[in-house]
């Protein structure tokens, strides 16, 4: 890891098909994250499956299920260096039966880069009721994504044919959806791209002369890295776990705030677990110590793996370490509900990339976020879609949770009920107990 140049992590959204992994793959080959031996030998082992455009796919796609069926099942990373950034690439499902991959993903990026297709109606498919470019979009909100880039893929598609006509019609359509949920649009990039010719990616395509703006990359080291969280108590959700040869049991995940370092004692939430850090890793190298908004790699001692699971937290120990909470309290936007929300309602919530069972305790009160000038109503019956409400939550089972103020990535919200996203929030307020 460069330590002259700051971390970023970015996650890439968009509808199933919209060429995500082909994106990510020849923009991780175009800035030397993979060689060129090892996209032949994918070429090579696609033409025997009979798939014979899957040789930048499978740079971000490792797993058996996701080579054969064709699409992300699971949430992926990848280490790119660009002339600014240590980039941390993180590939995410694009089918809304694996949302709950989806969300675990982006909850860990700072950044996001939105991908639609130019190709024939798919973007029209992607930004329709059903599609996934909208809940993709409300979700990033919530987990406080702000700053994005729009790529519109396929522009060498035969129904396209790089025309500028198609590129300004997309841009002007998603400008719309983009302002609608609270994006700033007009500071929002652009890009026409080709996933697989590589068109705008790193360098400045000859096919779409009309284009005078930046490349991806270009666009990438342009983005803000957000403030580092190092001065708080160490909060690292666990994003999964592997046993490796000669290593030992790693847990990565990203640190969300504090510090961790070699010989740290720490403690595994929401078991009592404890061990020493024996060694610190950011992509297989070794670090010093690692900081708030590091995705990294740390190997424990006398625990064994299954015991370490997703959603887990690890803290410090010796220094304000994680603990149950037997409530808490949260602003939340409701966005869709067939019917109401009243108390006893039962949602999945994700906090990171945890999710469980919470049940509403109470609804303190309502209002409306679109017209300030209506009056609030204390301790409401029931609420509906496009509504707002300070509700009381009681996890079911445990769950690692802080206010926003204190850690704002454990203090944001998602609710959803079955395949829909009903709402989310900002957590205001918790109810501690001792482990």
């Amino acid at each position: 890891m460069n330590k002259q140049k700051p971390n970023l992590n970015v996650v890439f959204l968009g509808h199933v098909g919209c060429g995500k992994s082909t994106i990510q793959g020849h923009f991780i080959y175009k800035c030397g994250g993979i060689d060129k031996r090892s996209i032949d030998k994918y070429e090579k082992e696609g033409s025997w499956m009979g798939k014979e455009s899957v040789k930048y796919v499978w740079v971000t796609d490792r797993l058996r299920i996701e080579r054969e069926s064709g699409f992300s099942v699971k949430q992926s990373y990848w280490r790119v260096i660009t002339q600014k950034m240590n980039l941390s690439v993180i590939n995410v499902p694009g089918r809304s039966k694996f949302m709950k991959n989806f969300i675990r993903g982006a909850s860990q990026a700072d950044v996001a880069v939105l991908v639609v297709s130019a190709a024939g109606s798919e973007f029209e498919k992607g930004v329709a009721k059903d599609g996934q470019t909208r809940e993709h979009l409300l979700i990033a909100s919530g987990l406080g994504i702000k700053q994005l880039i729009v790529l519109v893929n396929k522009m060498d598609d035969k129904s396209v044919n790089y025309s500028e006509t198609r590129f300004m019609e997309i841009k002007k359509q998603t400008n719309k959806i983009l302002d609608r949920l609270g994006f700033c649009a007009s500071k929002i990039p652009f890009i026409p791209v080709s996933g697989w010719r590589g068109d705008n990616l790193v360098g400045q395509s000859t096919n779409m002369r009309w284009y005078k703006g930046k490349t991806l990359v270009y666009a990438i080291d342009e983005f803000k890295v957000p403030k580092r969280l190092t001065e708080l108590p160490l909060r690292m959700p666990v994003s999964d776990s592997y046993k490796v040869n000669g290593v030992g049991i790693v847990s990565i995940g990203k640190v969300e705030t504090g510090i961790i370092k070699p010989n740290q004692q720490i403690i595994i939430f929401p078991t009592t677990l404890t061990s020493p850090v024996v060694s610190v890793e950011h992509f297989f190298g070794l670090i010093p110590k690692a900081v708030a908004g590091d995705f990294i790699g740390i190997c424990t001692k006398g625990i064994a793996r299954y015991k370490i699971k997703k959603g887990m937290v690890i803290g410090d120990r010796e220094n304000d370490p994680p603990r149950f909470v037997s409530q808490f309290t949260a602003q939340v936007s409701v966005l869709y509900h067939p019917t109401s929300i009243q108390v006893g309602y039962v949602p999945n919530v994700f906090c990171n990339v945890a999710h469980g069972p919470c049940r509403i305790e109470k609804i303190l009160i309502k209002f409306n976020p679109k017209n300030a000038d209506e009056d609030e109503i204390k301790n409401p019956d029931l609420i509906k879609k496009g509504e707002s409400a300070i509700m009381v939550f009681k996890p079911l089972r445990p769950i690692c949770v802080e206010t926003f103020e204190r850690c704002p990535a454990l203090g944001r919200i998602i609710l959803r009920d079955s395949r829909f996203t009903i709402g989310y929030g900002t957590i205001t307020q918790t109810t501690k107990i001792d482990n």
